[in-house]
């Protein structure tokens, strides 16, 4: 079955490891919690403000219908909002029931960008460079938790490239995750 808001390479990354379980810390005191909880999770999405082919509505309500814990719709180089998305699917334990019968699935969305960088050795002798560039290696990384777009970075090679591109998430308060 095809995802919806995941593009064909996306859906590889998906299959594999891209969707991630995570153990997560809860908000109450480590004394407080009896054990670690795992959440499954997806921290790379896209819909179809850039190349999926969903709306980010139908997109946070099929992880969310898959029993996923949080959704990152991590779209390129824009950041998509999840404040309204959050308000209609968004689920903590204090609007949980107290009937035992209903069971708690919590679920929330994570803002988030997937920073399109891109190096070339014909680029960095300041050649120009075309599609057909079989030298030019495309970097890709989300940036996980940020409030606003991350510019895309360049570098003399692909780990400088890396490198500026993970320094420019973390400066605007992000979690760099190297995606393909």
């Amino acid at each position: 079955m095809k995802r919806p808001g995941i593009s064909r390479g996306a859906s590889r990354c998906l299959n594999g490891a891209a969707t991630l379980l995570l153990l997560a810390a809860m908000s109450a005191p480590a004394a407080a919690q009896a054990r670690p909880r795992w959440y499954k999770g997806n921290t790379h999405s896209h819909t179809f403000n850039t190349d999926g082919d969903s709306s980010p509505i139908d997109v946070a309500r099929f992880y969310r219908d898959q029993g996923y814990n949080f959704l990152v719709i991590s779209d390129h180089d824009s950041l998509t909002s999840v404040d309204a998305l959050n308000g209609l699917f968004a689920t903590s334990e204090g609007l949980a029931t107290d009937r035992a019968e209903v069971p708690f699935h919590p679920f929330m969305l994570i803002p988030g960008e997937e920073v399109t960088a891109s190096y070339s050795p014909k680029e960095a002798l300041g050649l120009a460079s075309s599609e057909r560039d079989m030298e030019r290696k495309e970097i890709h990384l989300t940036a996980l938790n940020v409030r606003r777009v991350v510019a895309r970075q360049k570098g003399a090679s692909v780990p400088e490239t890396l490198q500026r591109n993970v320094d420019a998430i973390r400066a605007a308060s992000g979690v760099p995750i190297i995606n393909h």
